[in-house]
């Protein structure tokens, strides 16, 4: 069965599909809850909510890009409702891209003052991500992080391929003027 693309719901193959795209969906969902345990939560009702809204898969999209948009916003239902209960604010509990590629990009430092200056790198591209808007993070991860093509972006956002690579360069010029001033700081 193919979950890459289809044109009609039954033609879905939602075991398939949780099986290729499961590890994708639970870092996106880890990213959003900063939790293991959260993330398995926000994965398994993802796939619960993608099964009830199957009729509404149009097949204009992947059935991956479809699931992933279903568990992001299925991981900020989550947090919306730990933020009701008295949880941490949104913004403070989502991390951003920055911080998530330079943990997994980097290797422990040799030295006390290089792991402080790691310390103090993520702060300022957690800091400067997150002053993005939610769709301008959004393509960001996507885009830079995830690999995704600029039409698998724009189908998934609901933007077109000029909208999506217009918002990534205007994203990246942000980011690099709020890092401009810091960069003398980390410089190898």
């Amino acid at each position: 069965m193919n979950t890459e693309r289809s044109t009609a719901p039954d033609d879905l193959d939602f075991h398939t599909l949780f099986e290729q795209a499961r590890p994708q969906l639970l870092a996106v969902a880890r990213r959003v809850v900063r939790s293991a345990a959260d993330a398995e939560d926000v994965v398994q009702q993802a796939f619960v909510n993608a099964i009830r809204a199957a009729d509404k898969f149009e097949g204009r999209a992947e059935a991956t890009s479809w699931m992933y948009r279903i568990t992001y916003n299925t991981a900020l239902m989550h947090l919306r409702k730990k933020r009701r209960k008295g949880a941490d604010s949104l913004d403070a509990m989502v991390p951003s891209v920055a911080e998530h590629a330079v943990q997994k990009a980097a290797e422990p430092p040799p030295s006390a003052d290089a792991q402080l200056d790691q310390m103090r790198l993520r702060e300022v591209l957690a800091e400067a991500v997150g002053a993005l808007s939610d769709t301008d993070q959004r393509i960001v991860i996507l885009r830079l992080e995830q690999g995704w093509s600029t039409q698998q972006v724009a189908d998934d956002v609901g933007l077109s391929p000029a909208a999506i690579k217009t918002r990534l360069h205007r994203a990246r010029q942000v980011l690099q003027r709020q890092l401009t001033p810091t960069r003398a700081l980390f410089a190898v």
